[in-house]
């Protein structure tokens, strides 16, 4: 008999407690990074210098200044990043994971006794 998902949430569970930090997305245009907080920062300040190999003139490429544009950051929690992840090792959605996670006990009691699978 399938799992429920309440079960195979709590199996996925330790694989998304590892890390006990916040994350930081970096996105470079069309590329979004999630990493560890502290590394985030290291990130973003060697970032400080950094600049783009312009080629959209592929006869006269250029080393031009990195459009801000084109790099932004953003903080992402520690709850929200396992809820993501969960639902990403789930193949469930974020919603109906947060929705599954929000139920009690009393409320998955009461949905097996309706569906009468009450084991």
């Amino acid at each position: 008999m399938p799992k429920s998902l309440h079960e195979r949430i709590e199996a996925v569970k330790p694989k998304c407690s590892e890390k006990a930090e916040n994350f930081m997305l970096v996105k470079f245009h069309y590329i979004e990074l999630i990493v560890p907080y502290i590394q985030g920062m290291k990130l973003v300040e060697s970032l400080k210098y950094a600049e783009e190999f312009n080629k959209d003139d592929y006869s006269n490429p250029k080393i031009t200044p990195l459009p801000s544009e084109k790099l932004s950051v953003s903080i992402m929690s520690k709850t929200d990043y396992d809820l993501y992840k969960m639902s990403g090792l789930l193949g469930v959605t974020y919603r109906n994971l947060k929705d599954e996670m929000a139920r009690t006990p009393e409320d998955r009691l009461k949905d097996e006794e309706e569906d009468g699978t009450n084991e």
